[in-house]
């Protein structure tokens, strides 16, 4: 077995074409990254970045009054010298570098003021936060009294689901999290690693077909399950490498591009996320999501190992791949009805399984809610096990010696 797998492993890796592939699209994946989110080393964009960089430090960290006091003075100093001017436009306002200058600006009177003011917004929708979650916790109350009143066990136990979810929650410290937000959403990576999955297990099965060695190797003592299982540890672990590359690359870019920040701040920092269930660190839902994916590419390569079982030719798998996950595509984008449950199964779902969170989601099972994303990973998860039996059965050499016969 051991050899199996060590073979199966070195045709993978030592393909010329495929290693160059790999690092191809990790370069794309990089150059892409730097031209679409790189505005610190942008020269039409640099000075003004970095200027609101300098802003954004003064302020980050824990929220204390002293920082609101000295932002709320800085607002009001600008707005003074914006109305003095008559313009926020004025060049002479404007600083040559990046840093307090001698006019007293980082950039000019009108962008400080716009970017001070925008601090301002954001470091009060960080405060008040845990307000607006004690509003919504009373209004579950009275919903939660009024299901019991009626005897609704199903409605109840979501409403209490809520109160578990959104109770204790504040958020204490400022960090510009948005640039996480940013980096949860970038699915560009997805897409090439989804195209080099796709073309490892295109030639697994189906290449040995083409080779005329399919027969051959079913009748030697290593044919048979034991063949497959070293071909699917083969596929596992190339699909693990791959994605560890790419997750690795995603984040150092963005690290650098971007300037994460905020890394321990809670989930619902961000923006995008303040509704969700999840009481996890930005950092540990980047490990989650990382996970997901994983998990969704590792059902699009056993989707491509039951193709490749299939089909005696590797272009035909390659095509059938990129025909169901454009179906798959389209399926996602729909909502309601059979669609719904049916998206449960999506593999598509755990690549971009961000949407999962963003707010309380569940599904119903007996009477008992249960968080979406939970019962579309167990669906996943099941599926992926159905297409690792189904490929195995159809390698199977008994089968194999029908079909032959047939």
């Amino acid at each position: 077995m051991k050899q199996l797998f060590a073979h199966e492993m070195k045709k993978i890796f030592s393909n010329r074409l495929f290693l160059f592939l790999l690092l191809f699209l990790l370069f794309v994946d990089g150059l892409y990254i730097y031209k679409t989110y790189d505005a610190y080393r942008d020269p039409y964009n640099k000075d003004a970045s970095e200027a609101q960089w300098e802003i954004y430090k003064t302020v980050e960290g824990e929220i204390t009054a002293e920082k609101v006091n000295a932002l709320t003075a800085m607002i009001a100093r600008l707005e003074a010298d914006n109305a003095e001017s008559g313009s926020g436009l004025d060049p002479s306002m404007v600083g040559d570098n990046a840093g307090e200058t001698e006019s007293g600006y980082y950039y000019s009177a009108f962008w400080d003021l716009t970017v001070a003011r925008n601090l301002f917004d954001k470091l009060s929708d960080a405060y008040y936060y845990s307000r607006d979650m004690e509003a919504l916790l009373t209004e579950n109350e009275a919903l939660l009294a009024l299901y019991r009143g009626k005897g609704n066990t199903a409605l109840v136990k979501q409403a209490e689901l809520i109160a578990e979810s959104y109770s204790g929650r504040a958020i204490t410290a400022y960090y510009d999290t948005e640039t996480y937000g940013s980096y949860f959403a970038y699915d560009f990576s997805s897409f090439l690693i989804l195209l080099l999955v796709f073309l490892l297990t295109a030639a697994l099965y189906a290449g040995e077909t083409e080779s005329g060695m399919r027969y051959l190797l079913r009748s030697t003592p290593g044919g048979r399950l034991r063949l497959v299982a070293a071909k699917q540890c083969a596929m596992a672990v190339s699909v693990t490498v791959i994605c560890l590359l790419f997750f690795v690359c995603d984040f150092l870019m963005f690290l650098w591009c971007v300037r994460l920040r905020g890394g321990g701040n809670p989930l619902y920092s961000i923006a995008a996320f303040s509704e969700t269930p999840l009481h996890l660190s930005i950092g540990g839902f980047a490990l989650l999501l990382a996970a997901l994916k994983w998990m969704g590419f590792l059902c699009f390569g056993q989707i491509g190992c039951l193709f490749s079982s299939l089909f005696d030719k590797s272009f035909l798998v390659f095509t059938a791949d990129l025909l169901l996950c454009f179906a798959l595509m389209l399926m996602s984008t729909y909502s309601g009805g059979i669609l719904e449950s049916l998206n449960l199964f999506n593999p598509l779902q755990l690549l971009i399984g961000r949407e999962m969170f963003y707010t309380f989601r569940v599904v119903n099972l007996f009477g008992t809610p249960v968080f979406r994303y939970t019962v579309c990973l167990g669906c996943c998860i099941g599926l992926w096990l159905l297409l690792l039996g189904a490929t195995a059965a159809l390698n199977n050499a008994g089968m194999m010696r029908r079909r032959r016969s047939a």
